[in-house]
């Protein structure tokens, strides 16, 4: 009986605390997910700076500070269309004019800094956007679910607190599912032109979610039905709304077309379908098991959960949401070798109203099956989203407490003598060059030991981060695991560096003295 009372006390409290939640007003809940999620992406926002720790933000930084400088705003450089390249030169000629007011903006590290607050900014857009979503679709608790469930995504808070183009291509795609239900309600040419807008402008962040489009298209056929066909030059007015705001924010795809597509197809094309050191093979059930499995599974169950219920209530709308995501899986599993668990950042938003719907259905049949139910269901939800909050949370705090490459600088500058010859590889820190005869490898096997001998080297400073990947699947890159044995096998480890690098545990940065 006592065992009974105790179950039953618990039962009421918790059933008490959803009663309490269920008290606030949807608006207040929305501020409160705004305002953690905000937090949680400016805490650790600095990380690393001055230095530029993450290996692609300089490329976006180098090509906008270079335009600032010359005038020109032919990028040179096509890994990424130009959208963030030219968001940062606005924001650099920004920083220059206010400079003189606002002495903190010269500050070593501010260019970094002004793009990855930009990306919190394009963060805090897409769970508003995610929230009307949710909104239409359900109700305005359904919208804060999914505004909390990318809020306290892990993956969502990383990406924000670096200054690349997943961010603004998420909510790029948020706008393009917003965009495509306002026109299945209301098919006007001007929401066919806005949802073409919202695709073109993902696009100009990201080239591959250029695939989002098929949201578009689902909606005309939803709004249309056996009219879709005649009624294709809504579509086409999409199209080209979409290629006009493409083109808008990258001109130079055109303007310089044999550059863009020369360095598009060798960097961007050819590197995916060929592979990554390091992020290769696998890619359909890694990408599953990232989902799954990983830090951010409640999101990807529950989205699981909520399309199946829409499925069979809305099948209409249940098309409509579900479709990229599973056309982009198919996209990256199917033409990609290259497997990066943050290319799954663009289909958030859709999982997220899924899984939104998802919340709800848990909610309903638990409170259609009495108290001790719903409080059950609400300690799973509350669990799951506890979840993922704490994972990014974790990541958050990482970044604010430093990195070890920092440490290992200080170290090389006390220990290792002025003068020295010393080659570093990638994610290892930078070195003074008025103290140091420094080169840098991208891998420090790209030569071999003959070449270290000739040119004298005394001291070579190794990253996990980069060797760790051959070390971490020795039958796939053997040949990579035999060169480092090789060059290491004179040299005397003088000091191993351990702690968090780029958020993550289990960072590493060694030095070894070579024998002369």
């Amino acid at each position: 009986m006592a065992t009974v009372s105790i179950a039953r006390v618990r039962a009421a409290s918790i059933q008490a605390a959803v009663e309490r939640v269920r008290s606030l007003s949807p608006r207040t809940a929305l501020v409160g997910v705004l305002a953690a999620a905000v937090f949680l992406r400016l805490w650790g926002i600095a990380y690393g700076l001055p230095n530029a720790y993450q290996p692609d933000e300089p490329f976006l930084v180098g090509v906008a500070v270079r335009m600032l400088g010359d005038g020109d705003l032919n990028p040179h450089f096509w890994d990424y269309p130009t959208l963030q390249m030219y968001s940062l030169l606005v924001l650099y000629a920004a920083r220059q004019a206010l400079a003189p007011a606002i002495p903190a903006l010269q500050a070593p590290g501010v260019e970094y800094l002004l793009g990855r607050l930009l990306n919190v900014a394009y963060a805090a857009g897409t769970l508003v956007v995610v929230y009307v979503v949710g909104r239409r679709l359900l109700d305005r608790w359904a919208g804060v679910a999914a505004a909390a469930l990318v809020g306290s995504s892990y993956l969502h808070n990383l990406m924000s607190h670096v200054l690349k183009v997943d961010v603004p291509a998420t909510f790029g795609c948020a706008l393009v599912l917003a965009a495509a239900l306002l026109l299945l309600e209301r098919p006007s040419y001007g929401w066919y032109a806005a949802a073409g807008a919202a695709v073109g402008f993902a696009t100009s962040a990201k080239y591959p979610v250029a695939t989002v489009a098929v949201v578009v298209v689902a909606a005309h056929v939803a709004a249309w039905r056996w009219r879709s066909l005649r009624e294709l030059p809504r579509l086409g007015v999409a199209g080209l709304s979409s290629v006009a705001v493409f083109l808008l924010a990258s001109p130079y795809v055109v303007l310089d077309f044999a550059g863009f597509y020369r360095d598009w197809y060798a960097n961007d094309v050819l590197w995916a379908a060929t592979g990554h050191e390091g992020a290769e093979g696998d890619v359909a059930l890694t990408y599953l098991r990232w989902l799954f499995l990983g830090q951010d599974a409640p999101l990807a169950w529950l989205a699981l959960l909520g399309g199946a219920e829409l499925l069979r209530r809305r099948p209409v709308l249940a098309a409509i949401v579900a479709v990229f995501p599973l056309i982009y899986y198919g996209e990256l599993a199917s033409l990609w070798q290259v497997r990066f668990h943050t290319y799954l950042l663009p289909t958030y938003p859709f999982l997220a109203v899924l899984g939104a719907y998802g919340v709800a259905t848990l909610v309903r049949l638990a409170i259609s099956r009495g108290g001790a139910a719903t409080a059950a269901a609400a300690t799973v939800l509350g669990l799951a989203l506890g979840l993922q909050l704490y994972s990014a949370a974790e990541y958050s705090a990482l970044l604010a407490s430093g990195d070890a490459r920092d440490v290992a600088l200080e170290w090389i500058v006390a220990n290792v003598p002025a003068g020295a010859r010393v080659v570093r590889e990638g994610y290892t820190p930078s070195l003074p060059s008025d103290r140091y005869r420094v080169t840098e490898l991208w891998r420090a096997i790209d030569q071999d030991p003959a070449w270290y001998r000739g040119e004298k080297v005394q001291y070579l400073v190794l990253g996990k981060l980069m060797y760790g990947r051959y070390f971490a699947d020795p039958a796939r890159y053997s040949e990579q695991v035999e060169r480092y044995r090789r060059l290491l096998a004179d040299a005397t480890l003088v000091q191993r560096v351990e702690g968090p690098m780029m958020g993550a545990r289990g960072g590493e940065v060694d030095v070894y003295q070579l024998a002369p």
